[in-house]
């Protein structure tokens, strides 16, 4: 159990998501790190990181917890990084041998958060997100956060530049509905934009953008979502996607009141009792 616990508390949380395409390259590294260090996110998720090893770490001061699921070079790989800033105990991490996936349950402020860092086979399976979804059926939490590029969108008309409605971009987002209506998920972007069109990943060879990288929350948090943007894309073709919730700051201890013994000895407060 990993623990961090900072002396002030946070009022709120900021989780990024990113597909960064790639981390081994120390020119990239330090921009990621910098471009990130900018953001000031409290959780981040990273997905395409390329790893080939659990003992890959990125190294930055404001990083007091890390985990990845690395798989082959230049290939796949997820990981999920805690701010130091952040009041949290670690409570559990899973990580994908196929490097598709990276699972962290955590606690902060009394609350419990599954964070869920997905990184989805293109095209997308089904059978992926079924196997997901019985994996996440194991875990009891106050707050589910599933986050990362889930390489399909929600909805083919609002989620694409070029509107596409064929068979195969229809199939391409069943995996992600099938997980978003069994946990009774939300799209925390779509919730702050319900007719808005922006995008978080361009795809060269069909020169077209599209919306795949997203948070989906459970129905827990629906109140707490403060602001969910779409960043640049920058240094990756993918963009950073950004989720600020508001944190339940804990009710302040009561004091239990004692009886001030000091009065026993005083002549006043004795005749003052004989009198009532």
């Amino acid at each position: 159990m990993t623990s961090l616990e900072p002396p002030t508390l946070k009022a709120s949380l900021r989780l990024l998501s990113w597909n960064v395409e790639g981390l081994n390259s120390p020119v990239k590294r330090k921009k990621i790190l910098a471009h990130l260090a900018t953001l000031k996110p409290d959780v981040v998720f990273l997905q395409e990181t390329h790893w080939s090893s659990p003992d890959n770490h990125l190294r930055s001061p404001w990083i007091g917890y890390q985990t990845s699921a690395p798989f082959t070079n230049k290939k796949r790989g997820t990981a999920i990084l805690l701010n130091k800033s952040l009041p949290f105990t670690v409570l559990d991490e899973v990580n994908d041998p196929q490097g598709r996936f990276t699972i962290v349950m955590m606690s902060v402020l009394g609350e419990t958060y599954l964070l869920v860092n997905v990184y989805a086979p293109h095209p997308p399976h089904l059978q992926f997100f079924s196997d997901l979804y019985a994996t996440l059926l194991q875990y009891t939490f106050t707050h589910c956060i599933i986050g990362g590029d889930f390489n399909a969108v929600l909805d083919p008309v609002l989620d694409r530049s070029r509107v596409g409605t064929s068979s195969a971009s229809l199939r391409a987002s069943v995996g992600p509905l099938f997980l978003k209506d069994h946990l009774a998920l939300f799209d925390a972007w779509r919730y702050i934009n319900p007719e808005g069109r922006d995008y978080s990943f361009y795809s060269h060879p069909h020169d077209s953008f599209s919306r795949i990288d997203m948070f989906l929350l459970s129905s827990s948090c629906y109140h707490s979502v403060v602001d969910a943007t779409i960043g640049m894309i920058h240094i990756s073709d993918h963009a950073p996607v950004t989720l600020d919730l508001q944190l339940k700051m804990p009710l302040p201890r009561s004091r239990n009141w004692r009886f001030p013994t000091s009065l026993l000895h005083s002549s006043d407060f004795k005749a003052h009792l004989e009198l009532s």
